[in-house]
């Protein structure tokens, strides 16, 4: 009987030392197994380089665990939506990637996504020049010739290139000619020979980073001069010989304008297109204030007969203003009508 239970004890002892060991290898293998998932999901920014730069500047990643197709996100401190960065190479440990589309004087933390959602730490990056920005452009529908006001952000304050692209073509149309540059707000003159229709506008800054704006182009107003009131000067105590001097009021009195007297009787007109000698009549301008007053020498009108006073600008521009009722006669020293 001593012999049977000794060995009972004996196998009881074996059979207690198997389960032991396969319990401690079977925990040994789970915790093995645990830590290979911890690893996997760790991932760490050990450095950036560089740590500051501007739009478009190239950013090296180094660290660990990016496994693959990873995501790189930038985020601002004024809490807008992440930036997703451009990635153009990658393995377990180096990230190159580019800040792109950021505001410039502006710090952004950068963090790392893998595949499977785990994130990394945050670096700092700092843009001292950001992606410009156009937000508006004032008036929203330009005439050709006139100039527009270009608003927006990280223009820089050293002057670039305004370019008008056609919608329907690559090729640079003509430039905007600047007369203003600031960070935030660039004014320019459009070119005169400008069709209607949409154009790109491009904003180039100085070290070549570009904004993009739709720009409509309609055709210009187009406002007649309005003639409101015709006063025959006085000769005063210097005689007027053969010279009458109108004084004209009205608008849209252009640079451009011409005048001319047109007989009433025989439809004839003198004006500063038909001076030919000192002894044929014609017209001058020889005062103009603003846009609303012109002061006109008359030379040599006929005295057979009343005048109405025209203005008109010259071909191909047909705006002309006509005196209905307004007429005048030459001062008496005047000279005869010449056949």
């Amino acid at each position: 009987m001593k012999q049977i239970a000794y060995i009972i004890t004996i196998f009881i002892s074996i059979i207690s030392f198997s389960l032991l060991h396969v319990n401690k290898v079977s925990a040994e293998t789970i915790t093995d197994s645990f830590t290979q998932v911890v690893n996997q999901n760790v991932v760490t920014i050990d450095s950036i380089y560089p740590s500051s730069g501007n739009q478009d500047t190239a950013i090296t990643l180094y660290g660990s665990g990016f496994g693959d197709a990873p995501t790189v996100y930038l985020y601002s401190s004024q809490g807008d939506d992440p930036i997703v960065l451009p990635i153009f190479f990658w393995d377990d440990t180096v990230i190159k990637t580019m800040a792109s589309f950021v505001k410039g004087n502006h710090d952004y933390q950068v963090v790392v996504e893998t595949a499977s959602g785990a994130r990394s730490n945050s670096v700092n990056f700092r843009v001292d020049k950001g992606q410009p920005r156009i937000s508006s452009i004032t008036p929203n529908s330009a005439h050709p010739g006139e100039q527009i006001t270009i608003i927006g952000e990280d223009f820089g304050d050293d002057k670039g290139v305004i370019s008008l692209y056609g919608s329907d073509s690559n090729t640079v149309t003509l430039n905007c000619t600047i007369s203003s540059w600031l960070d935030a707000q660039v004014a320019c003159s459009l070119p005169a020979s400008l069709d209607t229709g949409k154009y790109w506008v491009s904003l180039d800054t100085a070290d070549g980073r570009r904004a993009i704006y739709e720009l409509n182009i309609s055709a210009p107003v187009v406002n007649n001069p309005s003639i409101g009131n015709v006063t025959i000067a006085p000769c005063g105590s210097t005689s007027c010989g053969t010279i009458t001097t109108a004084i004209i009021t009205g608008s849209n009195f252009e640079d451009s304008i011409k005048v001319e007297a047109v007989g009433v009787s025989d439809g004839n007109h003198y004006g500063q297109d038909t001076f030919s000698s000192p002894d044929v009549p014609y017209a001058v301008i020889v005062g103009k204030t603003s846009n609303n007053q012109l002061i006109v020498d008359f030379h040599g009108l006929p005295c057979n007969q009343l005048y109405k006073i025209q203005l008109y600008y010259p071909a191909p521009d047909s705006r002309y203003a006509t005196t209905q009722t307004d007429s005048f006669a030459p001062h008496n020293a005047c000279l005869t009508q010449k056949g």
